[in-house]
């Protein structure tokens, strides 16, 4: 019966502990007619919020399904939040509202409520894809610096036109050593003269034939589908009506970053840039490097990573590494 005592009395300790240091807060931010979901998860204790601005726009909240943002939860604040139009946000936006530039100004709202409500804290911008293109294009603006500590750049896709490039050129390759089929010489001249812009009749059309070059390294995303489905149950990627606002707003803003991020240079932060490699010939190795090189930030305070064994979503893929590579940067800032 003691025994019995004595271990109740120390599972009652530690569950008081978990629920001091871990917990969950909920709200909204108001950016003209859309109301943008925020939700906030993980050390209480910490003075830093690491702040993740989604890529694929309906994804937002669906990212703290995750074991490496779960993880870091024990660390930091992990502030989660879906941008407008998108997942669980309420609201009327207008589809012109879907520009780059009201998109960092969503964002810049939502840093500013977590300062609002957390005082002093040191907020990282974790951009995933697109996401960092909408960090890098708040990051760039006046007043930003201020307000963020770091920048870590996951598979963003600031080199987009770059990467349409690269893509074209590999395909173009691979049809050049398929001289003599019937298929591949029709292609090779088709994609001569087909520029490597923001059409999407174009990206389509090189996209596809890069597919069947299998130009790109299949990868098993299957336990990121399984997170996504869990979600949509949960209605954390919103109804049909949604959806529809989603693809209507997010087809303008797509065609709006098709292009390569001209404004690295007005960036001085300290910067991780994670990169994978799904590409047979490595662009991802190409692409973080550039960016690496554009950066404004000072030499000793920017790094890229690449990880080998990802492509574009590290955190599925390889978890473990992600986390100690995010952990790395964040101690390394803080101690300068």
């Amino acid at each position: 019966m003691k025994k019995s005592s004595t271990l109740l009395f120390l599972c009652l300790i530690f569950t008081s502990c978990s629920m001091e240091l871990s917990f969950e807060d909920k709200f909204f931010v108001r950016s003209g007619e859309a109301d943008l979901p925020v939700e906030v998860r993980g050390n209480v204790d910490s003075d830093i919020c690491i702040l993740l601005v989604p890529g694929w726009p309906g994804l937002g909240l669906v990212y703290a399904a995750e074991e490496a943002f779960q993880n870091l939860e024990s660390e930091y604040k992990m502030v989660y939040w879906n941008l407008r139009g998108a997942g669980s946000s309420r609201g009327n936006p207008s589809l012109e509202s879907y520009t780059l530039s009201r998109q960092a100004q969503d964002l810049g709202l939502v840093v500013e409520s977590l300062k609002h409500r957390y005082g002093n804290q040191k907020i990282y911008l974790l951009g995933h894809s697109f996401g960092g293109f909408i960090a890098a294009e708040y990051m760039a603006g006046e007043g930003s610096t201020q307000n963020i500590t770091g920048f870590i750049a996951m598979e963003t896709i600031l080199k987009r036109k770059m990467f349409i490039e690269w893509t074209r050129d590999r395909v173009l390759e691979y049809a050049l050593g398929m001289k003599g089929d019937p298929y591949w010489d029709s292609a090779y001249t088709e994609l001569l003269n087909t520029p490597a812009d923001e059409k999407a009749e174009n990206i389509d059309r090189i996209f596809s034939y890069a597919g069947e070059a299998s130009i790109f390294e299949k990868i098993d995303y299957s336990p990121f589908y399984m997170n996504i489905l869990a979600e949509t149950f949960k209605g954390n990627c919103g109804n049909m009506e949604v959806l529809i606002t989603q693809f209507g707003g997010y087809a303008r803003f797509y065609k709006e970053i098709h292009i390569d991020f001209e404004r690295l240079s007005e960036i001085f932060l300290p910067t991780l840039i994670i990169h994978g490699i799904p590409e047979k010939k490595g662009f991802g190795r190409d692409a973080a490097l550039t960016i690496h090189d554009e950066l404004g930030t000072p030499i000793n305070q920017k790094k890229y990573v690449i990880f080998d064994k990802s492509g574009h979503l590290p955190y599925v893929t390889e978890p473990k590494r992600l986390v100690s590579e995010i952990n790395s940067f964040i101690r390394q800032i803080n101690t300068e």
